[in-house]
């Protein structure tokens, strides 16, 4: 009964680990779309007229 609540808990552990990573990447996306956010309006202007076009 031991080693299957060991098991339990080591897996319990590796399923939080995995949260933390996902939750990390998630945060990451976030902030690269609040930067591209902030920065599309300059980006825009920069382009050329046909590119503003396709867009």
């Amino acid at each position: 009964m031991v080693a299957t609540w060991k098991e339990e808990r080591d897996r319990c552990v590796r399923d939080l680990e995995s949260l933390a990573l996902a939750e990390d990447d998630v945060i990451d996306d976030g902030v690269a779309l609040v930067d591209f956010a902030r920065t599309a309006h300059n980006r825009f202007e920069t382009l050329p007229i046909s590119s503003k076009r396709r867009l």
